[in-house]
């Protein structure tokens, strides 16, 4: 996109590092399970981390790890979530179940060996939780979609359980990521609060227009992301992330459209 062409170079070093991990023995991972995201998809989470570090004028080869390892994290459980168990083996590896799975797993653990080789292993424990939090979300989202689940009988009960399962599967490692990499930039306790606040209230918006639910709440969730991005630093990265916001809001149908697409 274009709003992030300021850290063109950082995110084509992230995508270097995926790249790298995707190509094993067998081949490619594409050959077993769809690697393919919408291009928003490929970039939102790795620029948001980027940018939480560079809200405060830092960079470091640290941060370009941990914005790989978020990637890492997000495409393991979008694998496994479009995995439909009734798929028939016979169409190819990658319409099946068997392979997406081990491909989900091997990600997952290429999420661990990059915080080693980054030295980043004192996040394990938060960056694991997250992990841990994505899979709760989904397992409430399967639950949710029984027709015959108490879940459904109550408007006001539904609208609160999509807040619920879109902040676990989608808000908590976009507000785990930023505020680490806030965190590794040295900022106060503060700083890193207010980031982690903008980030929680941005990922929460953008799973909502995953979705394709919610519209009303997509636009407190951006105003309140607005509200605490204002209280860092005003520079030219802060300058991104309040285009990035106004763009969310503008282009929302334009976004919840091409996810149709891709999902």
């Amino acid at each position: 996109m274009s709003i992030f062409k300021p850290i063109s170079k950082e995110l084509e070093a992230v995508n270097a590092m995926l790249q790298k991990e995707y190509i094993i023995k067998a081949g490619h991972l594409n050959s077993y399970a769809h690697l393919e995201t919408t291009s928003f998809n490929s970039i939102i989470r790795p620029a948001t981390v980027i940018l939480s570090g560079r809200l405060f004028n830092y960079i470091s080869n640290q941060v370009i790890a941990l914005a790989a390892v978020v990637q890492f994290i997000y495409m393991a459980s979008n694998i496994h979530f479009r995995i439909n168990e009734d798929q028939n083996e016979d169409k190819g590896p990658k319409d099946g179940s068997q392979f997406p799975v081990l491909v989900g797993d091997y990600l997952y653990g290429k999420f661990f060996t990059s915080l080693c080789n980054a030295e980043l292993v004192a996040y394990l424990g938060p960056l694991s939780q997250v992990i841990c939090s994505i899979q709760e979300g989904g397992i409430l989202r399967r639950k949710a979609s029984n027709p015959y689940s108490n879940e459904n009988s109550n408007e006001n009960k539904i609208i609160s359980l999509q807040q619920e399962i879109t902040y676990k599967e989608t808000g908590t490692l976009f507000e785990t990521g930023c505020r680490i990499s806030s965190e590794l930039a040295g900022t106060s306790t503060e700083d890193q609060l207010n980031v982690q606040d903008f980030a929680r209230e941005l990922g929460t918006a953008y799973g909502l227009i995953e979705n394709r639910v919610d519209v009303h709440n997509i636009v407190l969730h951006l105003e309140k992301a607005g509200i605490s991005l204002n209280k860092l630093p005003q520079n030219k990265y802060h300058q991104i992330l309040l285009n990035l916001l106004d763009q969310l809001q503008k282009d929302m149908p334009n976004i919840v459209k091409e996810n149709a697409i891709g999902s």
